[in-house]
């Protein structure tokens, strides 16, 4: 399970909206004065908003600008990281192979098939990740969810 901190900003009846502050390797960096990863940093922006559906028992719960964990599964991260990267990059090489094994005209040089055949297997893998990741956020299982915190006096 992957967590992460997060401020309820808003409560609806079908979703919860949270702010949740990025961190990044620069906060513990003995270099911050000298390096341009820091500006960069600082430039985009460190807060992230977080739809999460909403949950009935947690709503009663909840209060605005309570401080709560925000998890989602290890899985759910795997999955989505497979279909965005390598789903992509698969149909981008099988595009190249494939389309010089199907289609060899004489006059076409062989190398430029291979680059019209990525390009066009990179496009159609860019559209199924798109649709596969769509299908994935629907999911309840995909979702992330909210975890209370528990108070330092609670055993």
């Amino acid at each position: 399970m992957i967590t992460e901190k997060a401020q309820v900003v808003a409560i609806n009846d079908d979703s919860i909206w949270l702010k949740s502050t990025r961190q990044s390797a620069c906060d513990s960096c003995k270099l911050k004065t000298g390096c341009g990863q820091k500006l960069l940093q600082e430039a985009k922006g460190r807060q992230h908003y977080i739809e999460v559906p909403a949950q009935s028992d947690l709503i009663a719960k909840l209060q605005m600008n309570a401080d709560v964990d925000v998890a989602i599964n290890e899985q759910t991260l795997l999955k989505g990281s497979l279909v965005l990267y390598v789903l992509p990059l698969l149909s981008m090489l099988s595009g190249a192979m494939g389309l010089e094994a199907i289609w060899t005209p004489e006059h076409i040089h062989s190398d430029l098939l291979a680059i019209v055949g990525a390009l066009i297997g990179l496009l159609a893998g860019f559209g199924l990740s798109f649709i596969i990741s769509q299908r994935m956020m629907r999911r309840k299982a995909h979702q992330p969810f909210i975890q209370l915190e528990k108070s330092d006096n609670c055993p």
